[in-house]
């Protein structure tokens, strides 16, 4: 692998919205799809968590990396990704590290809550890598 991403990250890095950025309710919630078939080695997951509403005693989003050969079909859990423990403050960003088997990836957090009323925290996601150098 090329070592010019260190060197011309605007050129060299694919990024791309899994998740956009809203109030989301406790749920697993599963990014769209990103085609990865123009990136070469690792993908990466950056995990961003807002305010909460509704009052939670505590929250905890738990943050994976998902794969797909069709951008619509069933989506599996990337097997050799870092292991992220839940971001459980508001302001925590996470970061995944997976190396994909699939053409298509997927940012999937899960949220849980303890009390509140109706509580909601602000998650979005975005799934990056290393274009291939030809």
């Amino acid at each position: 692998m090329s070592h010019e991403l260190t060197h011309d990250l605007v050129n060299n890095l694919m990024v791309a919205q899994s998740i956009t950025p809203l109030a989301r309710a406790a749920a697993t919630v599963d990014g769209t799809a990103v085609d990865c078939q123009t990136t070469d080695g690792p993908i990466h997951g950056l995990f961003n968590v807002g305010a909460t509403t509704g009052t939670p005693t505590s929250f905890a989003v738990t943050c994976s990396l998902v794969e797909c050969d069709t951008a619509g079909g069933t989506y599996t859990t990337i097997a050799n990704q870092s292991s992220l423990a839940a971001i459980a403050a508001a302001g925590g960003v996470g970061f995944v590290r997976g190396v994909r088997t699939m053409r298509y990836v997927k940012t999937r957090v899960v949220i849980a809550f303890v009390a509140g009323t109706s509580p909601t925290v602000n998650v979005g996601s975005e799934v990056m890598g290393q274009k291939k150098s030809y």
